[in-house]
């Protein structure tokens, strides 16, 4: 049972494999026909996404300016501007963007939204 269980194995892999051989050469046809290049997923920008266009023009960017993929990941820390950037209380506290937050301790009610305690009687 195991010998022709590794048989029939054996015979699906060399099938998956003349069916993957067949179609990266239909594929080399197709792109030499039709002249297209082989450089992988390379974008242009004519190629980006109207998410990505939307997010530079949104952010104040300049998309030619724009640093590659790898380097922005490989810098640590993004520093993308906009909505989503998040910043530590220190690094606000440095540039005066910090604001204390208001939590209702000037009327000592403890934090509280209601005015009377629900469980005290009238």
């Amino acid at each position: 049972m195991k010998s022709r269980h590794a048989k029939e194995i054996a015979a699906q892999r060399t099938a998956w494999r003349l069916l993957a051989e067949d179609r990266q050469k239909i594929w080399s046809d197709y792109r030499q026909t039709f002249g297209i290049s082989d450089s992988g997923q390379s974008q242009t920008e004519q190629e980006r996404t109207p998410r990505d266009q939307f997010q530079d023009a949104a952010s104040g960017r300049d998309p030619t300016r724009r640093k590659p993929e790898n380097e922005q990941e490989s810098s640590g820390r993004s520093n993308r501007q906009g909505w989503r950037a998040r910043r530590s209380a220190a690094e606000r506290k440095d540039d005066g963007s910090y604001r204390e937050r208001d939590r209702g301790k000037s009327d000592d009610s403890g934090g509280r939204s209601r005015q009377r305690d629900r469980h005290d009687p009238d």
